[in-house]
């Protein structure tokens, strides 16, 4: 089938754009830094006398006040966000004021997944989308990536904590579970107020762990919690300052992969397109399965990104003309290369429109939330292959055509 030089154009761009896509993803490193272990999970605080309350699932409705609860009583917390799980998550709503200031705070963010599978029920690659779609949603809201991820449900298997210290990610359980989730929270004051009431600050401390999508727990639980707590002694503090590791290394740069350092940037103006390889250098650390706790959370659909494609429409005539000669010229020296120019071109443009389904369901323990939707997910870093020089050459050419054509 003949192709116009304009069809030629539009389908090259499709496929640079494609190309600049898959190179980033590969090109940024995620180095190791700090003393908190990588790929294996972290259970308890490493100091005594504080509480580090986390909180999973968000952001929702009520997380705005919870974290003014925390912010009456002087405490920090530590939120571990999805992308998208039924009406929560980081692009659902408009929580983008609402993420920003915690961040400014100094509340610690973490990644909880795009969709909030069972990590143990998904393939490598799928488990390395979930992670970079969800870095793209922080990225385009704080110009930042968390390096602390809590795994839906705490299913983590070897292949979980291999491909999370791959990723360059510390896998964060917690001491005590609160199960405010349970039963309406029937039984949370009582699971958390005997572990803090029975204890001795100079020499306990606790990560604990509850939902900001729950009623309950926006509905006076976190201020019992900072009242047991007070009374026994105990300080508030976020999951990063209670296992010693400085705030700059709880971030890290989409594009370098570098630690933020002491002062995190400013998101930046316009969402940025960067992510990150899904096979990185090995992790320095290993661990074994820890064992699945239910906890609540559905799947849901899943949004892919899109690469925005700018011309420049200004141009004299006869510029114009001149470089559409040129391009007809050059098209027609690789004209032996078309055939395989347009199967590229087209494949390509496929590529950027098309969408393939597969992720799993989460855990069947939290079955007794919202029921789950059909999802989506973007194609499995396995399949991503960067245009041979051949098509970049092709690419370029037809690009070039677009712009005085179009």
């Amino acid at each position: 089938m003949s192709l116009s030089v304009t069809s030629v154009a539009i389908l090259a761009l499709a496929a640079m754009g494609e190309a600049r896509s898959v190179i980033q993803k590969r090109e940024v490193p995620r180095p190791q830094f700090g003393n908190v272990p990588y790929g294996s999970k972290v259970i308890s605080c490493t100091k005594p006398g504080v509480i580090a309350l986390t909180f999973d699932d968000g952001p929702g409705p009520l997380t705005a006040g919870i974290v003014d609860t925390l912010e009456k009583a002087g405490a920090k917390g530590t939120f571990f966000m999805v992308g998208k799980n039924g009406g929560d998550g980081l692009t659902t709503g408009d929580y983008t004021g609402l993420v920003q200031r915690m961040h400014k705070a100094g509340h610690h963010i973490g990644s909880h997944s795009f969709s909030h599978p069972n990590f143990n029920k998904i393939s490598y690659d799928e488990k390395v989308q979930e992670l970079l779609k969800n870095e793209k949603a922080f990225a385009d809201i704080l110009g930042v990536i968390p390096t602390y991820f809590r795994p839906p449900y705490t299913a983590c298997d070897g292949e979980c904590y291999q491909a999370l210290g791959d990723m360059g990610y510390h896998v964060t359980d917690y001491d005590l579970d609160t199960k405010d989730w349970e039963n309406g929270g029937a039984d949370a004051k009582n699971k958390y107020g005997n572990a803090v009431q029975y204890s001795d600050s100079d020499f306990n401390s606790f990560i604990s762990l509850s939902h900001d999508i729950q009623p309950f727990t926006a509905d006076g639980f976190v201020q019992f919690m900072l009242d047991v707590g007070h009374e026994k002694g105990y300080r508030f503090v976020t999951l990063g300052e209670c296992l010693g590791d400085p705030e700059g290394n709880w971030y890290r740069d989409p594009e370098t992969g570098e630690a933020i350092g002491d002062a995190p940037p400013e998101p930046t103006p316009e969402p940025t397109t960067t992510s990150l390889s899904s096979k990185p250098a090995p992790p320095k650390t290993t661990s074994t399965q820890a064992p699945p706790s239910a906890s609540p959370g559905v799947n849901k659909e899943e949004d892919s990104s899109s690469v925005a494609i700018s011309t420049d429409a200004e141009s004299s005539t006869g510029t114009a003309a001149a470089v559409t000669s040129t391009v007809v010229r050059t098209i027609s020296t690789i004209s032996s290369a078309s055939s395989s120019a347009e199967s590229t071109g087209a494949s390509a443009a496929a590529s950027t429109t098309g969408a393939a389904a597969s992720t799993s369901t989460g855990d069947a323990a939290a079955a007794e939330t919202s029921s789950a939707e059909e999802e989506e997910s973007e194609p499995s870093a396995a399949s991503l292959r960067v245009p041979s020089l051949t098509n970049a050459l092709i690419a370029s050419v037809a690009g070039l055509a677009a712009w005085v054509l179009l």
